[in-house]
């Protein structure tokens, strides 16, 4: 079980990794943030050590898959906007930040639904 375990955890790891080179670097044209997304990869990667040292496999899965979900919500829900002063707005960075935070939420809420079965 240990082992199945290590695969999820690495195979987390490469694929958050991987998620943020696209999201950040790839995709730049369809966003042009530079920093936002490595912020997000930041939160990712705190969700994803915790899930290492305590061993939540579904709390890392979540984690990884949730950053280009939620980069996709993000571009299909943004929209475009003028603020007070005449500027360009866009809320990308609010909708992917927020289906990020749900998605890593969801994964903690699976991990206490496991832990509360297992006693």
């Amino acid at each position: 079980m240990k082992r199945n375990s290590d695969t999820v955890q690495i195979g987390s790891v490469v694929f958050l990794l991987g998620s943020f080179l696209l999201c950040r670097y790839v995709f730049f044209s369809i966003h042009g943030m530079k920093e936002w997304p490595v912020i997000l990869f930041v939160v990712g990667c705190l969700c994803l050590g915790y899930s290492i040292l305590t061993g939540k496999n579904r709390l890392s899965l979540s984690s990884a898959i949730g950053y280009p979900i939620s980069f996709l919500v993000g571009i299909l829900f943004q929209s475009d906007g003028t603020d007070a002063g005449g500027g360009t707005t866009n809320n990308l960075w609010l909708i992917w930040a927020v289906s990020y935070i749900v998605v890593i939420v969801f994964g903690f809420a699976l991990e206490l639904r496991k832990s509360r079965k297992v006693r």
